[in-house]
Protein backbone atom coordinates (compact mmCIF):
# COMPACT_ATOMS: atom_id res chain seq x y z
CA UNK A 1 0.00 0.00 0.00
CA UNK A 2 2.56 2.41 0.79
CA UNK A 3 3.77 2.28 -2.79
CA UNK A 4 0.59 4.57 -3.95
CA UNK A 5 2.07 6.61 -1.60
CA UNK A 6 5.78 6.79 -2.20
CA UNK A 7 5.17 7.49 -5.96
CA UNK A 8 2.92 10.24 -5.61
CA UNK A 9 5.70 11.58 -2.98
CA UNK A 10 8.45 11.24 -5.48
CA UNK A 11 6.77 12.80 -8.12
CA UNK A 12 6.49 15.85 -6.26
CA UNK A 13 10.21 15.38 -5.28
CA UNK A 14 11.05 15.18 -8.84
CA UNK A 15 8.62 18.20 -10.01
CA UNK A 16 10.14 20.50 -7.92
CA UNK A 17 13.60 19.24 -7.95
CA UNK A 18 13.46 18.94 -4.23
CA UNK A 19 16.34 17.19 -2.32
CA UNK A 20 15.05 13.92 -0.43
CA UNK A 21 16.21 14.64 3.58
CA UNK A 22 15.08 13.66 6.55
CA UNK A 23 13.69 15.23 8.42
CA UNK A 24 12.03 16.87 5.96
CA UNK A 25 11.40 20.15 6.04
CA UNK A 26 7.78 20.56 6.15
CA UNK A 27 8.19 24.63 5.79
CA UNK A 28 10.17 24.62 2.95
CA UNK A 29 7.82 21.78 0.98
CA UNK A 30 4.73 23.44 1.88
CA UNK A 31 5.98 26.89 0.67
CA UNK A 32 7.20 25.30 -2.67
CA UNK A 33 4.16 23.79 -3.00
CA UNK A 34 2.54 27.41 -3.14
CA UNK A 35 1.04 26.78 0.44
CA UNK A 36 1.99 29.38 3.04
CA UNK A 37 1.75 27.96 6.79
CA UNK A 38 0.46 29.57 9.51
CA UNK A 39 -1.36 29.31 12.95
CA UNK A 40 -4.89 29.89 13.88
CA UNK A 41 -6.08 31.84 16.11
CA UNK A 42 -7.83 29.58 19.01
CA UNK A 43 -11.09 30.21 20.08
CA UNK A 44 -13.54 27.72 22.25
CA UNK A 45 -15.02 26.22 19.77
CA UNK A 46 -11.85 25.21 17.34
CA UNK A 47 -9.36 24.02 20.28
CA UNK A 48 -10.25 20.12 18.91
CA UNK A 49 -8.74 21.60 15.19
CA UNK A 50 -5.57 20.26 14.44
CA UNK A 51 -5.03 21.57 11.62
CA UNK A 52 -6.64 22.73 7.78
CA UNK A 53 -6.18 23.57 4.47
CA UNK A 54 -7.47 26.55 2.96
CA UNK A 55 -7.43 25.72 -1.07
CA UNK A 56 -8.14 28.66 -2.58
CA UNK A 57 -6.26 30.92 -0.69
CA UNK A 58 -3.21 28.35 -0.47
CA UNK A 59 -2.75 28.15 3.23
CA UNK A 60 -2.33 25.52 6.18
CA UNK A 61 -3.56 26.49 9.13
CA UNK A 62 -1.80 24.60 12.29
CA UNK A 63 -3.53 24.45 16.21
CA UNK A 64 -0.84 26.63 18.23
CA UNK A 65 -1.54 24.32 21.25
CA UNK A 66 0.00 21.42 19.87
CA UNK A 67 3.90 20.42 20.75
CA UNK A 68 6.05 20.78 17.74
CA UNK A 69 6.64 17.05 16.80
CA UNK A 70 2.39 16.48 16.65
CA UNK A 71 2.66 19.80 14.66
CA UNK A 72 5.33 17.91 11.94
CA UNK A 73 2.92 15.32 12.15
CA UNK A 74 -0.42 17.33 11.02
CA UNK A 75 1.63 19.57 8.63
CA UNK A 76 2.45 16.75 6.84
CA UNK A 77 -1.27 14.83 7.07
CA UNK A 78 -2.33 18.48 5.73
CA UNK A 79 0.38 18.05 2.94
CA UNK A 80 -0.96 14.69 2.20
CA UNK A 81 -4.65 15.94 1.63
CA UNK A 82 -3.26 18.44 -1.09
CA UNK A 83 -0.73 16.14 -2.66
CA UNK A 84 -3.13 13.37 -3.23
CA UNK A 85 -5.61 16.20 -4.93
CA UNK A 86 -8.52 16.15 -2.36
CA UNK A 87 -8.94 20.49 -2.96
CA UNK A 88 -10.59 19.82 -6.47
CA UNK A 89 -14.02 18.97 -4.81
CA UNK A 90 -13.59 21.81 -1.94
CA UNK A 91 -12.75 25.22 -0.61
CA UNK A 92 -11.37 23.88 2.25
CA UNK A 93 -10.94 20.84 4.48
CA UNK A 94 -10.35 20.49 8.31
CA UNK A 95 -8.81 17.95 10.36
CA UNK A 96 -10.41 17.53 14.09
CA UNK A 97 -8.03 15.65 16.67
CA UNK A 98 -11.13 12.64 16.27
CA UNK A 99 -10.49 12.36 12.75
CA UNK A 100 -6.55 12.77 13.17
CA UNK A 101 -6.70 10.07 15.94
CA UNK A 102 -9.14 7.83 14.58
CA UNK A 103 -8.23 8.23 10.72
CA UNK A 104 -10.00 4.61 9.72
CA UNK A 105 -13.09 6.32 10.04
CA UNK A 106 -12.61 8.50 6.95
CA UNK A 107 -11.03 7.01 3.79
CA UNK A 108 -10.17 11.04 3.24
CA UNK A 109 -8.35 10.90 6.66
CA UNK A 110 -6.79 7.70 6.37
CA UNK A 111 -5.19 8.08 3.38
CA UNK A 112 -3.94 11.12 4.21
CA UNK A 113 -2.36 10.16 7.36
CA UNK A 114 -0.56 6.92 5.34
CA UNK A 115 1.15 9.55 2.79
CA UNK A 116 2.28 11.54 5.94
CA UNK A 117 3.33 8.93 7.66
CA UNK A 118 5.11 7.91 4.30
CA UNK A 119 6.40 11.50 3.43
CA UNK A 120 8.00 11.97 7.51
CA UNK A 121 9.30 8.43 7.85
CA UNK A 122 9.44 6.62 4.29
CA UNK A 123 9.65 3.30 4.66
CA UNK A 124 13.00 2.47 3.79
CA UNK A 125 14.61 4.88 5.60
CA UNK A 126 12.64 3.72 8.81
CA UNK A 127 13.39 0.24 8.43
CA UNK A 128 16.76 1.01 8.12
CA UNK A 129 17.13 4.03 11.22
CA UNK A 130 14.84 0.96 13.22
CA UNK A 131 17.84 -1.27 13.05
CA UNK A 132 20.58 0.87 13.31
CA UNK A 133 18.74 2.25 16.61
CA UNK A 134 16.21 -0.10 17.42
CA UNK A 135 15.01 1.91 20.11
CA UNK A 136 11.69 4.19 19.50
CA UNK A 137 12.45 7.32 21.26
CA UNK A 138 15.62 7.75 19.20
CA UNK A 139 13.78 6.51 16.05
CA UNK A 140 11.16 9.14 16.32
CA UNK A 141 13.60 12.10 16.96
CA UNK A 142 15.35 11.00 14.20
CA UNK A 143 12.46 11.39 11.72
CA UNK A 144 10.87 14.81 14.27
CA UNK A 145 7.91 12.94 14.84
CA UNK A 146 6.04 12.16 18.00
CA UNK A 147 6.40 8.59 19.72
CA UNK A 148 3.06 7.78 19.41
CA UNK A 149 3.54 8.52 15.44
CA UNK A 150 6.82 6.44 15.38
CA UNK A 151 5.51 3.28 16.86
CA UNK A 152 1.84 3.61 14.38
CA UNK A 153 4.76 3.43 11.87
CA UNK A 154 5.97 0.17 13.07
CA UNK A 155 2.75 -1.10 13.57
CA UNK A 156 1.27 -0.53 10.26
CA UNK A 157 4.88 -1.55 8.67
CA UNK A 158 4.35 -5.45 10.77
CA UNK A 159 7.59 -4.36 12.57
CA UNK A 160 7.81 -5.83 16.37
CA UNK A 161 8.88 -3.81 18.57
CA UNK A 162 8.61 -3.62 23.00
CA UNK A 163 5.84 -1.95 24.09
Amino acid sequence: MADKYTERIKRVYDKYSMPMVYPVPLLDFAQTLGYEVRDFVLTPENRNISGAVMYKDKRILLNPSEYEKRRNFTLAHELGHIILGHGRDRDSEYDTRETVWNPEKNSREYAADELAAELLMPEEEFKKLWTAYGNVPELADAFEVSIMAAKKRLDRLGIKYER
